[in-house]
């Protein structure tokens, strides 16, 4: 990771005339990269750039088809690609989000091994799955599953003075989480960190946002989806909730 950060800063532009990021925008986000980085100077340094001189790649940007976004909007996601390059965020892919969670948060080291009885992969029943009512099962047995695994993790990251949060992001096909102490956790909570034109969406509005984990929004990234459009397995939910759980659409 640090030899990509590496290259990064050797890549970055500096003598581009390019809109440069408002100060008091630039504020907020280089305090983002402190609390989340822990102060590391060099990640400080590419921010700085980067909001001095928004990238316009898609290798600096860290996403596709934004060449048309604001400066502020390309230099978050800028920020948050790096940031999550050198594992101070953490994305994860959505279609193995069911397998990747709780492994990813233990190989970072803020999770222990979970009990047989709190791992999603195991409240999965075996059974023919091209049989219609073997899906219904097992759709109704991961829902019921998700509430003691939230809890599990979330009590779990406590013990640790851990609280788990979320990035917004719409787009792409990553969800991106941060696991501060709860101190700094309390600080971000809510915040804001870029609202404006969503330029892939004409008249919608962008909020890219620090929020409390949606854990409902983790279970229909992850939930076993019928054939007959069924959706009776979200009654079936009994999940933590906290204030400022922003769904990412």
């Amino acid at each position: 990771m640090r030899r990509v950060l590496s290259a990064l800063m050797l890549m970055l532009p500096t003598g581009l005339a390019a809109q440069s990021v408002s100060p008091e925008q630039s504020a907020l986000y280089l305090a983002f990269v402190e609390a989340a980085s822990g102060g590391d100077p060099r990640l400080v340094q590419v921010a700085e750039q980067f909001l001095k001189t928004p990238p316009t790649t898609i290798e600096d940007i860290g996403f596709y088809g934004l060449a048309d976004a604001s400066p502020e909007e390309r230099a978050l996601r800028g920020i948050l690609s790096v940031l999550a390059s050198e594992g101070h965020i953490l994305d994860l892919s959505v279609k193995y989000l069911l397998t990747d969670f709780d492994q990813t948060l233990r190989e970072a080291d803020l999770l222990g091994p979970l009990r047989a009885e709190t791992n999603l992969e195991s409240a999965l029943p075996d059974g023919d799955w091209s049989d219609p009512a073997h899906a219904v099962f097992a759709a109704s047995e991961l829902a019921i599953a998700t509430g003691p695994y939230a809890r599990a993790i979330e009590a779990e990251l406590a013990t640790r003075d851990r609280e788990l949060l979320q990035i917004t992001l719409p787009l792409g096909y990553a969800v991106f989480y941060w696991v501060p102490r709860a101190r700094v956790a309390t600080q971000w909570r809510c915040v804001t960190l870029f609202e404006g034109p969503n330029v892939l969406r004409a008249g919608e509005t962008l909020n890219v946002s620090v929020a409390a984990m949606d854990w409902a929004q983790f279970y229909d990234l992850i939930r076993i989806r019928q054939s007959d459009g069924n959706t009776d397995d979200f009654a079936l939910l009994d999940l933590p909730s906290k204030s400022c759980a922003i769904p990412q659409v």
